[in-house]
């Protein structure tokens, strides 16, 4: 059966013409890939039904184990049950891909999903680094959409997304405000003020003050222009490098229950896991 359909266990216990029907209990224990499930409960009519319900467990064998307790008439008894898990679905991804950093196209790898054994419905994605050079710059990520839908036997495809930082260029209209240009603002908007504010009278007379305020606006112009000019050193700009070029490795997870990827246990079923490498130029 497939692991998310629910797993309905009949325990029967038969009881000997002439005799009462039994009475008594039944344990079921249910073991298998992804996690344990017990039940219990008592017999009627001499018989008790449970539903382990899916999605539980992974691919693979679940061993039931059914228990009864015996009555004062019929003795304990227990018999194992072995139920196979078959597979839902095969995941495949482009294994390699190369880009250049911060480039917006070849830079996804194709995730397909083959449905198998009749499974439909969704599978979830869930994607993260897995490596990156030592020392390594602005990180890329990676993203894949929540989930795809299987409708059909027929496979279904998705894109797991590498985004990067390129690298760029500080211009000089960018670099001009720093602290060098402020404080040349400041002088400059102080020697206004100075200026404006002082009597007409005042500024006319003293030579003294009319030389203090041209060296004071001479020397605000010169602060502006030490904190420009640097900017047309090398081309007008500073480069400033993007994610550091070398070999990443991303882990997809695919899932038939929506729990992958978030801080909830993987005991609903073990993902499928792909790692794709990421070559950045």
């Amino acid at each position: 059966m497939l692991p998310t359909q629910n797993l309905t266990v009949t325990a029967n216990v038969a009881g000997v013409s002439g005799q009462p029907a039994p009475t008594g209990s039944i344990f079921l224990y249910a073991d298998g890939p992804g996690g344990s499930w017990s039940a219990g409960g008592s017999l009627v009519n001499g018989s008790y039904s449970y539903t382990f319900s899916g999605p539980y467990w992974s691919p693979g064998t679940v061993t039931v184990q059914v228990g009864y307790s015996g009555d004062s008439t019929y003795a304990a008894n227990s018999v194992v049950v072995p139920v196979t898990m078959l597979n839902v679905f095969t995941m495949t991804a482009a294994s390699s891909v190369s880009f250049a950093a911060g480039a917006t196209s070849g830079n996804t790898s194709t995730l397909t999903v083959t449905p198998a054994n009749g499974f439909t419905g969704l599978i979830y994605f869930a994607c993260t680094i897995a490596y990156y050079p030592p020392g390594a710059q602005h990180l890329p990520d990676c993203s894949a959409p929540p989930s795809v839908n299987v409708a059909s036997a027929s496979a279904v495809t998705a894109a797991m997304t590498i985004s990067s930082t390129g690298p760029t260029t500080v211009s000089r209209a960018q670099r001009i405000q720093g602290p060098h240009w402020l404080a040349a603002q400041f002088l400059t908007f102080f020697a206004g003020i100075f200026v404006v504010g002082l009597p007409l009278r005042r500024r006319i007379r003293p030579r003294g003050t009319a030389l203090l305020l041209l060296i004071v606006f001479v020397g605000s112009m010169v602060a502006m222009s030490c904190a420009g000019g640097g900017g047309n050193n090398g081309g007008g700009g500073k480069p400033v490098p993007g994610t550091t070029p070398g070999n990443y490795k991303f882990m997809v997870y695919g899932s038939y229950t929506p729990n992958v990827g978030t801080t909830q246990p993987f005991y609903y079923s073990a993902p499928q896991v792909f790692v794709v490498n990421v070559t950045i130029q």
